[in-house]
């Protein structure tokens, strides 16, 4: 069983890899975007929202958590934590009680919303921020890799 060490430090090796060379304008495939510079260059953006808002294309019912979405080859990737646990009432930074729930990480379709595949693994959090992952997908080549809490 690999420590946190070693799974961040992967992390680490991955992220700092140079992985969106082939990323197009369209895609968001990590944390900040194409360049990690929290910059989109695509062209014909409007200047202003309609008053109404910008149209809702779907919706999607997910978990808690901090992540951000990645976008890569029509595809959306998001990851949560399901609990049946009051996380904010578990908020705490002087407390850490265990929770038992499990994170997940969506694929959908990013025309329709559409579930593509899902995966789901046990994670017990005993931490101090409960209320789910932190790490943003990141998509290179087909593959997505996360990092869970």
């Amino acid at each position: 069983m690999r420590s946190r060490s070693a799974r961040f430090n992967l992390l680490a090796v991955v992220l700092s890899l140079n992985l969106t060379g082939l990323a197009s304008a369209d895609d968001w495939p990590q944390w900040m975007g194409p360049k990690r510079d929290s910059v989109w260059r695509e062209t014909g953006i409007i200047d202003k929202f309609p008053e109404a808002g910008p149209p809702v294309l779907w919706r999607i019912k997910i978990g808690g958590g901090y992540a951000g979405p990645a976008v890569a080859d029509g595809r959306v990737y998001v990851a949560d934590y399901l609990t049946e646990a009051d996380t904010k009432k578990l908020s705490n930074p002087g407390s850490r009680p265990p929770i038992d729930g499990e994170e997940r990480v969506l694929c959908l379709d990013a025309k329709t919303g559409k579930e593509i595949w899902t995966h789901r693994y046990a994670c017990k959090y005993s931490i101090s921020y409960p209320a789910g992952p932190r790490c943003t997908p990141t998509v290179h080549q087909g593959k997505v890799y996360v990092l869970g809490a």
